[in-house]
């Protein structure tokens, strides 16, 4: 299973001297409760097809997947997801989690969720899920005119914020 396609950075309009681009990075660890085979199928590749690691509940369907995608999927021993939400697993903390509709006990898991400030995508109507919750955006502008024509004066790292 490959990874969308485009997600380089993306040259945006920009002033003479001015550098604009935008990114499309994986959100992390993405939680996937589906309650069926088929939906936790569905959020797995949804997930991965845009670089995040996929954890998933135990289920036989888990270990099918986890085979399939190796080192992007990890199967947590529980199949309690609020318990996996909270921290209850050494190197587990979803920054996502995907619940299908039908899924039962939604709420205590969006409440979980919410405890630790973890975002929650639930399917639509249609059985989609809304991409752009599984990415983070990283805007770059390097404005060299401003900074004299010296652009490291304009450029921070995402990390010294």
């Amino acid at each position: 299973m490959g990874q969308i396609d485009g997600l380089a950075p993306i040259t945006l309009p920009a002033l003479t001297g001015e550098e604009n681009t935008v990114e499309l990075l994986p959100r992390g660890q993405v939680l996937c409760a589906g309650a069926s085979a088929l939906s936790v199928v569905a959020q797995a590749m949804a997930a991965c097809a845009f670089g995040n690691q996929i954890v998933l509940l135990r289920s036989p369907v888990a270990d099918v997947v986890a085979h399939t995608l190796g080192d992007a999927c990890r199967v947590v021993d529980s199949t309690d997801a609020a318990r996996v939400v909270g921290g209850d697993f050494a190197g587990v903390r979803p920054d996502l989690v995907m619940l299908a509709r039908e899924h039962k006990g939604i709420a205590d898991i969006r409440l979980a969720a919410a405890q630790v400030a973890i975002g929650c995508v639930q399917e639509d109507s249609e059985g989609q899920y809304d991409w752009t919750q599984l990415v983070r955006e990283r805007v770059t502008t390097v404005n060299a005119s401003a900074a004299g024509g010296n652009t490291q004066l304009m450029v921070l790292s995402e990390d010294a914020v």
